[in-house]
């Protein structure tokens, strides 16, 4: 099909699209839906490059307030709809340009002028016209600085002034062109131009050698010497000279006559050596100006125009790129040929520069590979997702298969510079390399720039071109061109659906038919196995809405600090979408086929981080039908849903995609799983794995973990799988207990719940834990890194205990955000206004892997900007997805030239939610690996409006992997630390010190934690039995936790029956503080009230050394005197009455509410004990006598947030990640009328502003 066809049929299809859309648009849009992008158009640009977008009625919702960027430049405006939500802007976008549309009711000023995210939502992407023509015809002189007279032999002959020598002469409207080549020449210092322009006659002086400016006199009238001039000159066959008019004479610069007078050559004392007289007017040529000739050009007849743009010295100014390629479609070992007619708008600029060199690099991004699928990303398209996967299927994130294939430079005196202005030609003659991989690839451009031998620099650094404010953290010009190597018929996009619906902090469904070859990652928690959705927005709420529409991860940056063009410029409208719901009871909701009519990004939220944070991937690409069968689906029942997804669309160049697949997905209310091991626990060779759980609220729910272990030698799966039934109060431990780890490897684990209350709703939960297993003796050590980031100085200047304050006086460069702790063991007290980025490093204790590294990645420069040597003197050598030097190629994108597959995982945890969960094939600067303290981490249960907040502390797990097979070496490495959040007016202030105050002989970096004006040196975080647990009889108890800080330290326990019995145990933690000992589980055999004491202390090694005696001691957080109670109950007892019978309600948040609970009439002595918690911390507890047939708890979330400043008491925001999930359990106990011992519990569950207990 021809192009014209192509067009002819776009607009076809357009304009039925328009008049679909206006019909459907009698209402106006709403809040919270993108712009119809068939109603919005761009119009030609001006003669600045400076288009029109307007939008018609019905394009955004009435009075929007409407921001547009050139997601080239970055360049953002703002225009305010009217009230038929028609607008209209003006700014720079010629061609091609993208623009990011995204309106919003209101953009404060806070949140404009800032670069990546784009203010509301959500938006849409429309582009100008792909160019078809020229866009200027004003005639170029065909004349290059190059040292050689063929370009004037061949088209200005009649310009020569003087035959022998050959000297040739012109002007055209911008300069002084001169070419001449002597038949000999003494030695000379310099030559002398006396040439006249208008009747005033100029003598200039110059070494053309040499690149610096020429020296420019006037002689009359008014002899004066005018100073240094930038002018344009080489030698070499020939000498070549160009001087431009604007610096003469900036008033006019129309020159009407002009002469050569004399070239003389003169002395380094300024003799004239040797003097060619000329005397001959010059051809003038008032029609050319100076430009962009591509002298025997490679292009050939057939080629196709493009655009691109980008922007200067962070946003100051910009560039602007008209483009040639001499086609789209290749095999393996012909060439590319590219032409680049560079326009640079530098404002910096120092007059009189002489020097600059102009470079520019090609490179490919990979789209799809030769077996038609999607391939490993790149920058800006790998955010989210990987096709790198661990032995247990898990995204291997941080990895690029970008490369670069060739590189231009332009000399400077090819540079025509024209005030503030450069102008110049980048060509490309790039052959793709014979073992290039078959498939689709996306070109991208970097512009450099060199000034004399000095070192080059980025266009978009700030610096000799100017200094502006911010851009992307990692701007990435696209091409807008899609390039076959090879015979690729059909490319298969990756899918996904619910990307902007996170699920208890997973993001985003696959298709099963990827799931063997590609795994997400949003970094923020290992999505779980099931993707569980609400079906309604509370107990009493109105169904939610749900898209059934793909997303498409490589699409864009996925970044809250970084804007793109998206990857593929895709057809609007164009393509089909089908889908197919079944719902549990087996019916099917067929959705039928529909267009796909343009892009959308980003959700209804003004700012994008309230939603899912800075780091974790936001503005996620998705096609959309506007269609409200397939954009505003209602799961109507609870249960699995399956969704058969299919669709195809094709690029502005015609390749086509498909995408889709099978889809599941289960609609039940959310159960919050509490596992019994930290999620991402390292494991050491002979720890057992505690295989308990608890629900909450707390519920009777059926259970399945199911174990996966990944020998590291290769060997065969080790599968175990765990069922039963967790006791009505939500605690799980199976009869048959847990096993222990025998081998060294990768884990992956997996929580599943399910309950179907008395109402019928369906309740559930799921959850994935992964990590690594260690030998204790093994080749590598896990560590952290020094220090902090940042360049220059910081690179020597890394300790691993500081204080931030103290740093930044030292090195004020660094940037502000710690590292995990070098040591494990050691700690990071984080403020809550700060940040943290989680990397492993490894120490290699027998050098193999060391020798390895420096022999084959020559040159390479780890992110704290140490040589390898460096490196492995540091012990902080990186790990990574290393192919060896000879590979031209992203180590990813050719599986089998993969030599070193290094990767490390990482589980930031506090108890109940994760911050950070992910696995990194490089620690390099791609990715944000970072995190802010105020994410809001996916929205999960419990994580509070506020992200993390003072008094809450995380554990910092890691392992290492490293798998190289030239070394014969695969190995493992665990590591720990803890986080601690401190106030921003914390004195000292951020820091990274060893445990402990000093008792090991290092420095004192003060308490982790002050309770109730108590020092807390060090503490157990209980994840087995947990404070007021209601047990039944027969139950088994189990003594499971996490030590903080992560070290081995000794665990004191002492369980006290209701008789007075008691049950006393000790032992040792493992080397990162996991303790479970299942020698020591017991079932309980009374009714009653149980105690339990722990008590832990230290009397090991720390990172600083031996602790001396006394040891450091703790216990449990909020528990008087370490000590707590679990409540046991006999299988037929009835729960406590209390005076509601609902099981799901809504309650006001932060407010007091009283728990009045119903004694019964006939029992004596009666007490009352309650135990409030939320987790990681007991808020309350106690016992009280009580009478009169009733008891009143009131729960006040202010009063206890007086003293745990971590608890969300404000009341802001709505569903249960707004704020601490918080349990209460009550006991009464007394003795009846025939005098028996009685006992009743009730437990309750706040998730904010909802209320659940499932007793009775």
């Amino acid at each position: 099909m021809s192009r014209f066809v192509k067009a002819f049929m776009a607009l076809v299809v357009a304009s039925l699209v328009l008049s679909g859309v206006s019909a459907q648009n009698t209402v106006q849009s709403a809040p919270g839906t993108p712009p119809i992008a068939a109603l919005i158009t761009v119009s030609p640009p001006d003669a600045e490059g400076v288009v029109t977008i307007s939008g018609l009625a019905g394009a955004v919702f009435p009075a929007a307030q409407v921001a547009i960027r050139n997601l080239y430049t970055e360049e953002t405006v703002y225009t305010q709809a009217g009230v038929t939500g028609t607008f209209k802007a003006s700014l720079y976008g010629p061609g091609n340009t993208p623009f990011w549309i995204s309106p919003a009711q209101s953009i404060p000023n806070t949140l404009r002028s800032r670069p990546g995210s784009l203010p509301g939502g959500p938006g849409t992407i429309v582009y100008g016209a792909f160019p078809e023509t020229a866009a200027d015809d004003t005639p170029v002189t065909q004349v290059v600085i190059d040292g050689s007279l063929e370009d004037w032999e061949a088209a200005y002959s009649s310009a020569a002034v003087l035959a022998q020598p050959p000297i040739y002469a012109l002007v055209n409207r911008d300069s002084f062109y001169l070419g001449f080549a002597p038949a000999s020449s003494p030695v000379y210092a310099q030559i002398a131009i006396t040439f006249s322009l208008d009747g005033a006659l100029y003598s200039l002086a110059l070494d053309p050698r040499q690149e610096q400016p020429a020296a420019l006199r006037r002689i009359q009238p008014n002899e004066s010497d005018l100073g240094s001039l930038a002018v344009s000159a080489t030698q070499a066959d020939a000498i070549e000279i160009r001087v431009p008019f604007l610096p003469i004479n900036p008033n006019n610069t129309a020159i009407e006559t002009a002469t050569l007078e004399r070239v003389q050559f003169l002395g380094a004392d300024g003799a004239e050596l040797l003097t060619i007289p000329v005397e001959q007017p010059v051809t003038i040529l008032p029609d050319e100006a100076d430009g962009i000739p591509h002298l025997n050009s490679r292009l050939g007849e057939s080629f196709t125009r493009f655009v691109i743009s980008g922007p200067v010295a962070q946003g100051v100014s910009r560039w602007t790129a008209r483009g040639r390629i001499n086609g789209l479609a290749f095999e393996p070992g012909q060439q590319v040929v590219m032409e680049l007619d560079v326009t640079l708008d530098a404002p910096g600029l120092p007059e009189g520069l002489a020097g600059l060199k102009m470079l520019g690099q090609i490179g490919l991004q990979p789209v799809i590979g030769a077996d038609g699928q999607q391939a490993t990303g790149g920058l800006n398209s790998n955010n989210g997702w990987s096709d790198v996967l661990t032995p247990g299927g898990l995204a291997i994130t941080n990895l690029s298969g970008d490369f670069i294939l060739g590189e231009s430079t332009v000399p400077a005196p090819q540079v025509i510079r024209q005030g503030s202005r450069l102008l110049f030609g980048l060509e490309f003659a790039l052959t793709l390399p014979d073992d290039l991989p078959v498939g689709r690839y996306v070109p991208f451009f970097q512009g450099f720039a060199q000034v004399a031998d000095g070192e080059r620099f980025a266009w978009k650094d700030n610096g000799l071109f100017g200094s502006g404010g911010a851009i992307s953290s990692h701007p990435l010009t696209r091409l807008p061109l899609v390039l076959s190597v090879g015979t690729v018929e059909n490319g298969h996009l990756l899918w996904t659906l619910f990307q902007d619906q996170p699920s208890s902090g997973s993001r985003g469904v696959l298709a099963d038919e990827d799931r063997a070859g590609y795994a997400l990652s949003n970094r923020v928690r290992f999505d779980s196995p099931t993707y569980i959705l609400p079906r309604v927005t509370g107990p009493d709420g109105d169904p939610i809405v749900y898209p059934i529409e793909p997303y498409l991860l490589n699409q864009m940056p996925n970044a809250y600090d970084t804007s793109a063009p998206p990857l593929v410029p895709f057809l609007f409208p164009g393509g089909r979408l089908s889908a197919r719901v079944t719902r549990p009871n087996g019916a099917v909701d067929d959705l039928g086929s529909t267009s796909i009519l343009q892009s959308q990004l980003s959700t209804a939220a003004l700012d994008e981080r309230t939603q899912f944070g800075a780091q974790a991937p936001v503005d996620v690409y998705r096609l959309t039908t506007l269609n409200t069968s397939f954009t505003d689906y209602v799961f109507e029942d609870y249960g699995a849903y399956t969704i058969a997804l299919s669709g195809s669309l094709e690029d502005v160049w015609g390749n086509r995609y498909d995408g889709g697949g099978t889809y599941r997905v289960l609609i039940a209310e959310p159960l919050y799983l509490l596992p019994g091991v930290l999620p991402g626990t390292p494991f050491e060779v002979g720890d057992v794995f505690y295989p308990g759980l608890r629900v909450q609220p707390g519920a009777p729910a059926d259970v399945t973990i199911t174990a996966r272990i990944y020998p590291l030698d290769g060997g065969d799966l080790i599968e175990h799988t765990i069922t039963g039934q967790a006791n009505r109060s939500g605690y799980f431990y199976p009869d048959a207990g847990g096993f222990s780890f025998d081998v060294a490897g990768e884990y992956v684990i997996d929580y599943e719940a399910r309950y179907t209350d008395a109402e019928g709703k369906l309740w559930a939960a799921s959850q994935r834990s992964a990590g690594v297993i260690a030998d204790a003796d093994g080749a590598l050590v896990a560590h952290g890194r020094r220090g902090l980031d940042g360049g220059g100085a910081a690179a020597s200047v890394r300790p691993a205990w500081f204080t931030l304050k103290r740093y930044l006086s030292i090195v004020p460069d660094a940037g502000g955000q710690l590292n995990y702790p070098y040591n494990s063991g050691d700690v990071a007290w984080v403020a809550s206004d700060g940040q943290l980025n989680p990397v492993i490093q490894v120490q290699d204790r027998q050098g193999d892997y060391a020798g390895w590294l420096i022999e084959n990645l020559p040159g390479y420069i780890t992110p704290t900007g140490l040589s390898l040597p460096q490196a492995a003197a540091e012990d902080e050598l990186p790990l990574g997805v290393f192919s060896t030097a000879d590979n031209p190629y992203g180590a990813p994108l050719i599986a089998e030239r993969i030599a070193n597959l290094g990767y490390f995982y990482v589980s930031a945890v506090r108890p109940g939610v994760t911050a950070r969960q992910f696995v990194a094939g490089s620690a390099a600067d791609g990715l944000p690996l970072y995190w802010d303290w105020s994410d809001p981490y996916n929205q999960q249960p419990g994580v509070g409006i506020s992200g993390t907040r003072l008094g809450d502390y995380l554990f910092l797990f890691g392992g290492a992997v490293l798998h190289n097979q030239a070394i014969n070496l695969s190995d493992t490495a665990i590591y720990a630390a803890v986080a601690i959040t401190i106030s921003p007016d914390d004195t000292p202030g951020p820091r990274v010190f060893p445990p402990y105050r000093g008792e090991a002989g290092g420095p004192n970096g003060g308490a982790l934690l002050v309770l109730d004006e108590t020092e807390i040196n060090m503490f157990f975080h209980p994840t087995g039995l947990q404070p007021g647990q209601v047990l039944e009889v027969g139950d088994t108890v189990a003594i499971a936790g996490q030590l903080a800080p992560a070290l081995p330290s000794v665990v004191s326990v002492t369980v006290t029956a209701p008789d007075g019995e008691t049950r006393a145990f000790e032992g040792t933690a493992s080397s990162i503080g996991y303790f479970y000992q299942p020698q020591n589980d017991f079932q309980v055999e009374q009714a009653g009230v149980w105690t339990v004491d722990i008590a832990v202390r230290h009397e090991g090694l720390t990172s600083a050394g031996q602790i001396e005696p006394p040891p450091p001691t703790g216990g449990i957080l909020g528990a008087q005197g370490g000590r707590f109670q679990f409540y046991v109950v006999l299988p037929e007892t009835e729960p406590l009455i209390w005076n509601d019978t609902r099981i799901d309600t809504s309650i006001p948040p932060a407010f007091p509410y009283n728990f009045n609970l119903r004694l019964p009439q006939d029992w004596r002595d009666v007490q009352v004990g309650y135990t409030v918690t939320m987790p990681g911390y007991i808020l309350d507890a106690g016992v009280r006598p009580a009478s009169a047939g009733s008891y009143t708890y009131q729960y006040n979330p202010a009063n206890l947030s007086r003293r745990f400043a971590n608890l969300e008491s404000n009341g802001q925001g709505d569903g249960p990640a707004a704020s601490d999930v918080v349990a209460l359990t009550f006991v009464i106990t007394g003795f009846d009328a025939n005098g028996r011992a009685q006992i009743q519990t009730r437990a309750f569950t706040v998730l904010h502003d909802r209320l659940v207990t499932f007793d009775g």
